[in-house]
């Protein structure tokens, strides 16, 4: 759901980690990490 959520371009890291209580860079992991 976070990835599909910055894919769509709407969102900022800040903002989904904001959403879902997390850290800017976990989500930036696990867009990274999803992306491999």
């Amino acid at each position: 759901a976070i990835v599909e959520a910055y894919a769509t371009g709407s969102y900022s890291y800040q903002q989904i980690a904001d959403y879902y209580a997390l850290h800017f860079t976990t989500v930036g992991k696990i867009v990274r990490n999803a992306r491999t």
